[in-house]
């Protein structure tokens, strides 16, 4: 099937099973399958809350002769920099690997590109697994540039060590 065969647009909250199913492939294909904890409800309920702004947006990839059916997804949110404001984070970018070689990850892409132009975003972060050199490759060719050789390096606090942390925490002039 050719490029222009596949229709990339926003997901919608039918799609959550989907997306949860590509981002667990995704995290199989990774070697972190026993990670995922999140459930269909669940980032239906973040993604399309009935109160309040979404938690993320998710583009989509799909066959035009198949729709509904999800064959790829970007799913990303916006974070903020206190020095040059909002940034859009690629949280999953994931093509079922029988789809790929149709340009379906670039275009999932250019659609957050845009996305993030018309959200005021200034820039694109995400972090990749090390050894995948072909990865590494595609978001190069699309301009990206690994800030890790910068020095930057991500951490993460998670589990016990974040409840820890917060229990730490107690606003002044608040009872408990």
């Amino acid at each position: 099937m050719s490029e222009s065969g596949y229709r990339i647009r926003v997901a919608v909250r039918d799609d959550c099973p989907q997306i949860l199913n590509l981002v667990q492939e995704l995290l199989t294909e990774i070697k972190l399958a026993t990670s995922l904890v999140m459930t269909a409800a669940q980032l239906a309920e973040d993604g399309f809350p009935r109160h309040g702004p979404p938690a993320f947006t998710c583009h989509v990839a799909e066959p035009r002769d198949a729709p509904g059916q999800l064959v790829g997804i970007c799913l990303h949110y916006v974070t903020y920099s206190a020095h040059v404001g909002r940034t859009a984070y690629l949280e999953d970018l994931y093509v079922v690997p029988a789809y790929r070689g149709h340009r379906l990850g670039a275009r999932l892409m250019a659609a957050l590109a845009d996305w993030a132009r018309s959200h005021r975003c200034s820039r694109i972060n995400f972090t990749l697994p090390d050894g995948n050199a072909m990865v590494r490759r595609f978001y190069w060719q699309l301009g990206a540039v690994d800030l890790t050789a910068d020095g930057w390096h991500l951490h993460r606090i998670t589990g016990d060590a974040l409840s820890r942390l917060g229990d730490l925490y107690r606003p002044e002039g608040d009872e408990l």
